[in-house]
C-alpha cells in the first residue's frame, strides 16, 4: 500500500494529516451508453463526472442562487461543475457588492468633507489644535 502511494506522490505524513482532517477523495462516476452493439462500456474520459459533497454554507448558495427550491432538496452529492458555477457567481456577486459599498463610501467622505470644509474645518486646524493642546500638558 505504501508503494502504491509513493506512486502518487503523496508522502505517509501527507496521508496521516489527510486522513486527520477528514480528507475524502472525490467520488467519480462514469456515464456509461446502452446500445445494441455495445453492452455498457465506458465512454472516455471527458465524460466523466466527479460528484462533490456540499457543506451546509454550499447548501444554502446553491438555494440561494436557484439551483435547488430549498435547503431540504438539496441532494448529499452533486456534480462538481455545478458547485464550481454556484461558487463563481457567489464570488462575482460579492465582488460587485463591495465595489458598490465602496463608492457608496467615498461618496460619504465627500459629502462629509464639504459639510466639514462650510463649518471652516481643516486637517491644518485639528494639528494645530491638538500639538497646542499636548504642547502645553507637558
Amino acid at each position: 500500500m505504501a508503494h502504491s502511494i509513493q506512486r502518487l506522490g503523496i508522502s505517509m505524513s501527507g496521508l496521516s494529516k489527510m486522513i486527520n482532517r477528514g480528507y475524502q477523495r472525490p467520488l467519480t462516476l462514469v456515464r456509461t451508453t446502452t446500445s445494441a452493439s455495445k453492452a455498457e462500456t465506458p465512454v472516455s474520459s471527458e465524460h466523466e463526472l466527479t460528484y462533490h459533497r456540499p457543506n451546509s454554507f454550499e447548501k444554502r448558495l446553491l438555494v440561494w442562487f436557484r439551483k435547488y427550491p430549498s435547503y431540504v432538496e438539496v441532494p448529499d452529492f452533486i456534480p462538481q461543475n455545478v458547485m464550481e458555477r454556484v461558487r463563481n457567481k457567489a464570488r462575482i456577486r460579492l465582488n460587485i457588492y463591495f465595489c458598490i459599498l465602496a463608492a457608496i463610501g467615498c461618496f460619504a467622505m465627500v459629502v462629509s468633507g464639504k459639510k466639514a470644509h462650510n463649518r471652516g474645518e481643516s486637517m491644518r486646524k485639528i494639528n494645530e489644535e491638538f500639538h497646542e493642546k499636548h504642547a502645553h500638558k507637558n
